[in-house]
């Protein structure tokens, strides 16, 4: 079982994609609930169970919360950091997630709470 600052990192990794899935599947507003929990200090241990496979390649999340074998499943992969120099961490200090600038050189977003990550 993840700790609430390792769901938070995990969280926050794979929101965008988590979205994107979301939006394609008719639930978005739902998910936005969970942000919006997230966000005034709820758990994210609880989001993360409910909207993404216990382990990277885990089983596919149905999203009628009904089971399914195949309707979608959170990628475990972790984007590839970008070229520049230094590191960047959760703006709350909630997380342990750190990140790189992008390839363009943009400094990174807290998708967990839609704010900047800071220079570390």
């Amino acid at each position: 079982m993840e700790t609430g600052s390792d769901a938070l990192t995990r969280w926050c990794d794979q929101l965008p994609t988590l979205l994107v899935q979301a939006r394609q599947a008719g639930v978005l507003d739902r998910v936005e609930r969970d942000i919006v929990r997230i966000q005034q200090g709820g758990s994210a241990t609880r989001a993360v169970e409910r909207w993404m496979p216990p382990e990277p390649g885990g089983p596919a999340r149905s999203w009628s919360d009904r089971p399914s074998n195949a309707m979608a499943d959170i990628p475990g992969l972790r984007t590839t950091p970008g070229i520049s120099a230094g590191q960047y961490a959760c703006p709350r200090d909630r997380c342990e997630r750190r990140e790189r600038r992008d390839d363009h050189g943009h400094p990174p977003d807290c998708a967990a709470f839609g704010v900047p990550m800071r220079p570390t």
